[in-house]
């Protein structure tokens, strides 16, 4: 007789490879108007230089803030409890009130990739919600009714990771 085996726990972090990408981008800006402003940043042609440079100077105002940022935190949290993305609120989402989990798919994938995990319609949202959560879910609500948004890009965990440990999870609290 085979058992079981509990699925495993996920914690996912915040990916701090968008310090690489917008130190860069911010450079290759500020390279840009100087290239086509030549240099001379007198009179009208400074003005319009200084309004084309906001862009890469607050990409590299962010990069550098990001950086002196302490560490990594914890984002989202997957166990035999439930899943907790932190920033929607501290309240897991128990796997008793999820009917099911599912990716997003079609041009919603490449836009917005996220698990969704479905839950009874009659479960209210949790009292403790950020703003952050009521934002994304009100916008959201026609696509995803009654369903809870976990937001995958941003993560140093793949979404497919994810989805497929939260169908084991989802799987498993079902058989046992």
């Amino acid at each position: 007789m085979t058992t079981l085996s509990p699925p495993p726990h996920v914690t996912a972090h915040s990916d701090d490879n968008r310090v690489g990408f917008m130190f860069v981008l911010g450079v290759l800006i500020l390279y840009g108007v100087w290239q086509i402003f030549g240099g001379e940043f007198t009179g009208f042609r400074g003005g319009a230089a200084l309004v084309l440079s906001v862009p890469g100077i607050l990409f590299l105002l962010l990069a550098v803030r990001r950086l002196f940022r302490p560490g990594c935190k914890m984002i989202l949290r997957i166990n035999h409890g439930g899943v907790t993305d932190f920033r929607l609120g501290n309240q897991p989402v128990l796997w008793e009130e999820i009917i099911g989990v599912e990716r997003t798919q079609g041009w919603m994938g490449w836009v917005l990739p996220a698990v969704v995990l479905k839950r009874h319609p009659a479960q209210p949202f949790p009292q403790d919600a950020t703003l952050w959560c009521r934002v994304l879910h009100t916008a959201l609500s026609f696509l995803y009714p009654g369903g809870v948004i976990i937001l995958c890009a941003t993560l140093d965990v793949r979404c497919h990771d994810i989805h497929r440990v939260m169908v084991q999870h989802h799987q498993w609290t079902k058989d046992s």
